[in-house]
């Protein structure tokens, strides 16, 4: 449901505008889409793990998993899948496959390969926030509240980097690199990364 109301969200945005920052219809349901995708993975992989820790640490549990002969940080990342998430997942590439439909212009070999590349890049980058969010856990008491920001900045990533004043984008694409996990992806598929970018 909160992927069929994004889409419609941007369907309905588009009768009234004929694009945005510069990106059409085709362009902003592969924002989505792509942001869909990222989230999907992200939420069946390590989100809940990750989520859980603070549970764990509280309640005096997580010592008991520094004794184990296995990763704490693998532990607590992949413990729980959501295959509730796992059933996202064709919707997700469903929509994905219809913004590419929408787009004006067929993404080449090239872009998709370099597409695929940032979009991994994405998920490392997505992995490292929440790892940093879940390890203040050890230090604070509360982190949900860090979390929820982290959910609403990527969020934001649905829309293009274009509408944001520039030291915004700057802040996003350097200090918080969320324009990374999403915006980055698209705009490789779209054949309009920059080399600096790419790098």
């Amino acid at each position: 449901l909160r992927m069929l109301f994004f889409f419609f969200f941007v369907i309905g945005l588009f009768q009234s505008v004929q694009s945005v920052a510069g990106f059409g219809r085709g362009e902003m349901l592969l924002l989505f889409a792509i942001m869909n995708i990222v989230d999907v993975i992200v939420q069946i992989t390590f989100f809940r793990g990750f989520t859980d820790l603070q549970r764990l640490v509280r309640t005096g549990e997580f010592d008991l998993v520094l004794t184990k002969p296995i990763s704490p940080l693998f532990w607590s990342a992949f413990r729980i899948v959501d295959f509730f998430d796992i059933v996202t997942i064709p919707v997700a590439i469903y929509f994905l496959w219809y913004a590419v439909r929408a787009l004006p212009t067929t993404p080449t070999l090239t872009h998709i390969f370099i597409s695929v590349i940032m979009l991994a890049l994405g998920i490392v980058v997505a992995f490292a926030l929440n790892l940093l969010i879940a390890s203040l856990t050890f230090i604070t008491v509360e982190v949900e509240n860090t979390r929820w920001m982290y959910r609403d900045m990527m969020y934001q990533t649905r829309f293009p980097e274009e509408i944001f004043p520039r030291g915004v984008r700057v802040f996003f694409t350097f200090l918080v690199p969320i324009l990374v996990i999403v915006y980055f992806p698209t705009k490789a598929l779209l054949g309009g990364i920059a080399v600096w970018m790419f790098l």
